[in-house]
């Protein structure tokens, strides 16, 4: 396995993980949990631009 397959699948867990706790914790914060998710995925594709 190569280093951008583990580097994706940590990212995709990370994500994933994230996003459940996210769902987990809904409150009045909701639309600020939207958009950290949204903040997330453009650092991770950014991250994989690079």
């Amino acid at each position: 396995m190569n280093t951008v397959q583990v580097l994706l699948d940590f990212f995709m867990n990370a994500v994933k993980q994230y996003r459940q706790s996210v769902t987990k914790c809904v409150n009045v914060n909701r639309l600020a949990q939207d958009h950290n998710i949204k903040r997330l995925f453009k650092i991770k594709q950014t991250y994989f631009i690079i």
